[in-house]
């Protein structure tokens, strides 16, 4: 097993083109068909100079104020727009990170440790320091790094780490378990440590703008949805039939409406959102 190569991604991913379902057996045997061609990969916004500048002199504003402590903690880089925000630690390491996602990490980091916590999801690419382990911790579970690329989601007190390059180790007390590349490890609260085989690359998509399904069931194609891109996503019935294809994931909302036209339905908008959807299907044979 070895890690999916960005190549590997786009020859997978490929593209998209015209849908035509096929609706033998009902609706709930329906399959999304679409051609590949091309896609770009998703925009990513880089955090500009200028922008660190202005943060300096806010802080200038702030200690001529007294506000020492809130300078002397933690920094903190939160992607409020609506494209990935790649960024770059003290350390060297670059850090990807998705729409609404946020990462801190203490003034004195890269000193005697490299630690930083996680709201959210970011792809990581660990500059290579044995005596000085990068460390995310989350609800009493440590992930240890040394060197390697990774996608990590945390998502309340769950934490879901795939690796690309190299490997990470879950850590929680004197428990250790690796996660190596081509792997997913999942870790929640109250349970034991979760290592799979990560042939899906789905979990990529906030960052390449590519989702690819091969008669993946409803229910799973809307939680990478929701897990992608941050949107919440309520499904008014228990409609749930195979979809394959491949998709522009830069617009989940297109991805929707293509789904609800073959399930004879519709897509809304919740409370005039954008992040938030209702599908409505019709599952009757």
């Amino acid at each position: 097993m070895h890690a999916a190569s960005d190549k590997e991604i786009d020859q997978l991913a490929g593209g998209y083109g015209a849908f035509q379902p096929d609706v033998a057996g009902g609706l709930r045997a329906v399959r999304l068909r679409i051609a590949t061609n091309e896609i770009p990969a998703a925009p990513v916004r880089p955090l500009r100079p200028r922008r660190w500048y202005a943060v300096a002199a806010a802080a200038a504003v702030l200690l001529a104020l007294g506000y020492f402590t809130l300078l002397a903690g933690n920094v903190a880089i939160a992607n409020e727009d609506s494209a990935p925000l790649a960024t770059v630690l003290p350390d060297g390491t670059e850090v990807l990170l998705q729409q609404g996602a946020t990462l801190r990490y203490d003034r004195s980091f890269n000193r005697a440790e490299r630690r930083v916590s996680l709201q959210g999801q970011a792809f990581f690419q660990v500059t290579p320091d044995l005596d000085r382990p990068f460390l995310v911790a989350n609800a009493g579970t440590e992930l240890r790094v040394t060197g390697t690329a990774f996608n990590l989601r945390i998502d309340g007190q769950e934490m879901e780490v795939e690796v690309s390059e190299g490997s990470v180790a879950l850590q929680r007390g004197a428990l250790s378990t690796p996660v190596n590349a081509g792997e997913c490890g999942l870790a929640k609260v109250g349970k034991a440590f979760t290592v799979l085989p990560a042939p899906n690359l789905n979990r990529h998509a906030w960052r390449t703008g590519k989702l690819h399904f091969v008669d993946t069931p409803l229910s799973e194609v809307l939680q990478t949805i929701r897990n992608n891109f941050a949107v919440s996503v309520e499904l008014s019935n228990d409609c749930d039939f195979p979809v394959a294809g491949t998709f522009r994931a830069d617009n989940p909302a297109a991805v929707l409406t293509a789904i609800a036209r073959l399930g004879g339905g519709q897509v809304t908008p919740l409370g005039g959102r954008t992040d938030a959807f209702q599908l409505s299907l019709d599952c009757q044979d």
